[in-house]
């Protein structure tokens, strides 16, 4: 039985090998495909966003914030297989279509309206003051650097919860005519140019800077840190030109001046406060609701109760 066994299992890897073999003749190649998404509510419909970049969804889930849309976990999902030459887009778009409708199953539509539901009610606008210091202090310079970071901070505290929308609307209307003004101003460019992307998170009593010019590790980080309830700053983005003599690691140096002069202590200090404050959900009605969720849809929910710092 088991010599009859072992000459079965040995022709089957044979002609599994032949079948191979026949494949890779044929032009057949072997490739591996890793595709990453998020589910979302919008307009009321469903929408699922895929990529092969797990960077874009990571931004993606963090810039939605600012309206009003709630992402679920990011999910990944790997498949190895041969193809054909000239066939990748087509099993890449199957790869896709196989994450999205386990996402399907994974999030309802309901825990996106309890989402949407919950961030309205525990919306508070503590952080209106100090947008207003910081418009101050930004109002008539017309620094291209300095409006843009502004623009970030609003949109920070909109994401978190700390802004109203009447007042986020207003900050944003303001800073659109601040910037008409500056139609005219124009950017000096150079032979080279590097993108960076940095955060600032408490440390003990300090904070500790990270940047790097990889989009995916600092939104990753990010995104790591905030499901630990681990408050960070907004990501501090910044394009720089660099050449043979203006060297990259010239470039660096700038961007990490320019990263801890914009979002120094002081600031971090009265953003991190802000965010310490934690949100109540007093609302018996969301509280029954959310013991309804699945457990994939609970951690989902979970994730916005830390990235929020909501108490029950």
């Amino acid at each position: 039985m088991t010599a009859k066994l072992e000459i079965n299992e040995m022709f089957r890897d044979m002609k599994v090998a032949e079948t191979v073999g026949e494949k890779l003749q044929m032009g057949w190649l072997e490739v591996e495909f890793t595709v990453y998404g998020t589910a979302y509510l919008k307009d009321g419909e469903m929408h699922y966003k895929i990529s092969s970049e797990a960077g874009k969804i990571y931004q993606f889930m963090e810039t939605s914030l600012s309206k009003d849309i709630y992402c679920s976990n990011i999910q990944t999902f790997t498949h190895m297989c041969h193809v054909p030459i000239g066939m990748n887009e087509d099993v890449l778009m199957a790869v896709k279509k196989t994450l999205a409708a386990r996402m399907y199953h994974a999030y309802p539509k309901e825990l996106f309206v309890l989402l949407d539901k919950i961030a309205k009610h525990i919306r508070n606008d503590e952080a209106y003051p100090l947008l207003l210091e910081e418009k101050d202090k930004v109002e008539s310079t017309f620094d291209e650097h300095k409006l843009k970071d502004f623009r970030v901070l609003i949109h920070h505290c909109y994401a978190l919860r700390r802004l109203s929308q009447e007042h986020y609307k207003e900050l944003l209307a303001w800073l659109d005519i601040e910037e008409e003004c500056m139609q005219d101003s124009f950017v000096t460019k150079d032979i080279f140019e590097k993108t960076f992307y940095g955060i600032a998170y408490p440390l003990g009593d300090t904070y500790k800077y990270m940047d790097d010019s990889v989009l995916e590790y600092t939104y990753r980080k990010k995104y790591e840190l905030e499901k630990e309830g681990i408050w960070t700053s907004p990501i501090f983005e910044e394009t720089l030109w660099y050449n043979y003599q203006y060297t990259f690691k010239d470039c660096r140096k700038t961007y990490d001046n320019m990263f801890k002069a914009t979002m120094n202590k002081e600031l971090l200090g009265k953003l991190e406060s802000l965010f310490r404050k934690p949100l109540v959900i007093c609302s018996e009605e969301i509280l029954q609701e959310m013991d309804k969720l699945s457990p994939e849809a609970m951690e989902t929910l979970k994730r916005y109760l830390k990235k929020w710092n909501m108490t029950m």
